[in-house]
This record gives C-alpha cells, sequence and structure tokens, in this order.
C-alpha cells in the first residue's frame, strides 16, 4: 500500500504537476512544480523505507535500525552541502532528504535479506508475506494469532474471521469500544471462535490468588 500511494503521488507530480497545480494555486505558484516532482520521489523512499525499519524492529534489531537511521542522516546533511554548492534554493533540500531516504532504503533492503537467511532452517520454508489480507487469502488458515500493535488488532481479527479462521489476538482486543463491539459482533455472524489474550486468569496460581482473596473479603 505505501508503494502504491507513493508511486500514484510521484506519477500524479511527473504527469500533471503544472496543470494540478493551476488549477488549485494561483499562477505565482507555478515555480513550486519542480519541488513537488523532487519532493515526490523523496516521498517514495520515505514511506517504503518506514515500512522496512518497522520490519527490522519488529525482528528484534533495534540498534540495527538505529544505526540505519544514523547513517541515512550523516548522508542526508552530507547531501545538503553537496547540492548547495550548486543550487541554494529548497530543491537542495528535497534532493538531500531523497538522498538521505534512498540510503536507509538500501541498508534496509540489505539488512532485510540477512533476516531473511538468517532463520532457522525449521522455519526458512515457510511462507512468509508482507501483506496480511494477502496471507489470509494465499493460505486460508484454520486459526490466526493476531499479536500486533494495538491499533490493527480489531482490523486484522475481523479480516481473518471473514476468511474462515478462529482467532487468538493479543490484549486488547481493540483501541475502541466501537471496534471492540464491531469484533465481537463478526464473531457471532461468522461463527468463528475468538479468544482474547487474557492467559493470566486461567493459571493456577492466579486462580488460587483470587480464591484467597475472595475468603479474604
Amino acid at each position: 500500500l505505501s508503494a502504491i500511494v507513493s508511486l500514484v503521488f510521484f506519477l500524479v507530480m511527473l504527469l500533471a504537476g503544472k496543470p494540478l497545480v493551476s488549477l488549485l494555486f494561483p499562477a505565482d505558484y507555478l515555480g513550486a512544480v519542480p519541488v513537488l516532482l523532487h519532493f515526490s520521489l523523496f516521498f517514495i523512499f520515505m514511506m517504503l523505507n518506514g515500512y522496512q525499519l518497522a520490519y527490522i524492529k519488529a525482528h528484534g534489531h533495534f540498534t540495527q535500525s538505529l544505526l540505519i537511521r544514523a547513517v541515512g542522516i550523516v548522508a542526508l546533511v552530507a547531501a545538503y552541502y553537496l547540492v548547495a554548492r550548486f543550487t541554494t534554493n529548497v530543491v537542495a533540500i528535497i534532493v538531500a532528504l531523497g538522498l538521505g531516504y534512498l540510503v536507509m532504503f538500501v541498508l534496509s533492503t540489505l539488512a532485510e535479506q540477512r533476516i531473511l537467511r538468517a532463520l532457522p532452517p525449521e522455519l526458512a520454508a515457510i511462507p512468509q508475506h508482507r501483506d496480511f489480507h494477502r496471507a489470509l487469502a494465499d493460505l486460508r488458515p484454520d486459526l490466526v494469532v493476531v499479536a500486533t500493535y494495538s491499533d490493527s488488532h480489531a482490523e486484522y481479527a475481523i479480516a481473518a474471521m471473514r476468511a474462515g479462521a478462529h482467532v487468538f489476538v493479543e490484549k486488547p482486543l481493540a483501541t475502541t469500544v466501537e471496534d471492540a463491539r464491531r469484533v465481537v459482533q463478526t464473531a457471532r455472524e461468522t461463527g468463528r471462535k475468538l479468544v482474547v489474550g487474557y492467559i493470566l486468569r486461567h493459571h493456577p496460581s492466579w486462580q488460587r490468588l483470587i480464591a484467597e482473596a475472595r475468603a479474604l473479603g
């Protein structure tokens, strides 16, 4: 999705930037068309790299993610001072941003490949997907575990149940009461089992603690 959004932005600015700016803004703003085109290039790498760094951090490589950002910032600053020798307008800033994110994009791509090659042999053959909905369509799982960021729990749980899977979702079930109700309603409509990860309440030591607490009043 990030690639599609950023590429559409670039193509719009490349093919229709001038008429679009003329339609929306006074004629004085036509000089901004080249700047917007340069920004759209930077935007592509920014969107893609944001996803890559999230993937790297999700695999526990926090320090590597920080180092990639640091190298990107150094490249950005160096590119700005280099480009500024030839131009003093805002294009220098946009080009520097684009080059900085391009460096981070390349480094992140290499890091991703290392992560994939580093998987244990017993996991290397398991199919990997970067898109949750595509994974549902390709794999048709019987059970889905949703252990992502909280703001995606409701969407992923609903999509999984509508795809025919039972769902175990980490707490919280959703970030709003309305979304939580939608998840429960979907479970009822599809007849799928929905379990929220409040596993502590089923642990013997916790059950004993509750029993003792109730006895104490």
